[in-house]
């Protein structure tokens, strides 16, 4: 889940700055708790999805109007551009940064499965951009998110690697996080570092964990619209361990702030 976004840092080895009115919205839509702006991304996402329905002919969609819609949806201001994943050869589907020539983040790119005979998507294709769509919702509505992993970006691109690497090993999915793991890959690593790599992680998470958790009212939003139902599908988060890796995440990052501000 984190790996199309990891990936993105990782390659581009340049200093990024962020174009906000293109990449976030403005602080006036975006106010409220951390929840609160998560549960209004949902609300998006099922608006975003509601609305595309209306786009499809012979369930297929053309990616301007895929375009067109997302924008729409997030308020006509974020910059958004739809690419084939075939001509690039990404494996699934995928958003990523849209990263101009000036080093300037300027909104997002998706990815998407484009058919061969007309060019267009296919409806099918919705179970697998949705969850992408909903992490283009969490990100514009949660600025930090993002700059957090500019910030440890600019800082060491290289690290990116590391970053990837104990994420999907340690905090990606179902399993612990082990406190042994942790204290491992901090090592040796200045507080100012330790407080940037431990907020990146804390925010991975809890954009994972959000996006898991809106799969379920949609897949409801989904049955009803479509008169379909979702056969096997478990949506208990128990295995996952979300609170208990982000009570880790919280209690070694305060640990970690307490620890800079006394030298």
């Amino acid at each position: 889940m984190a790996k199309n976004f990891f990936y993105m840092f990782y390659t581009t080895m340049i200093r990024l700055r962020i174009d906000r009115a293109t990449t976030f919205l403005p602080l006036s839509l975006a106010k409220g708790t951390l929840q609160q702006r998560l549960q209004k991304a949902k609300v998006l996402n099922l608006k975003f999805y509601d609305d595309l329905q209306d786009e499809f002919v012979k369930r297929e969609v053309k990616p301007s109007a895929f375009r067109r819609v997302l924008k729409e949806t997030a308020g006509n201001t974020i910059s958004v551009n739809v690419f084939d994943m075939n001509t690039v050869k990404l494996p699934k589907v995928a958003m990523a940064l849209n990263i101009r020539a000036n080093q300037k983040v300027k909104g997002f790119s998706f990815y998407l499965p484009f058919s061969f005979v007309n060019g267009k998507i296919p409806k099918k294709a919705q179970f697998s951009f949705l969850p992408e769509t909903q992490k283009f919702f969490n990100s514009i509505l949660n600025p930090k998110f993002l700059t957090r992993k500019l910030t440890v970006v600019n800082h060491n691109p290289e690290q990116m690697q590391e970053v990837l690497e104990f994420y999907t090993k340690n905090i990606e999915g179902s399993g612990v996080l082990k406190k042994e793991a942790l204290h491992k890959f901090l090592k040796d690593k200045k507080n100012d570092e330790k407080i940037n790599l431990l907020q990146l992680l804390r925010y991975t998470l809890i954009d994972e964990k959000a996006v898991q958790q809106a799969a379920y009212s949609m897949d409801r939003h989904i049955e009803k619209a479509e008169n379909l139902k979702f056969a096997n599908k478990s949506y208990d988060l128990t295995p996952y361990q979300y609170d208990e890796k982000l009570a880790l995440l919280n209690e070694t990052l305060a640990k970690t702030i307490k620890d800079a501000r006394a030298k």
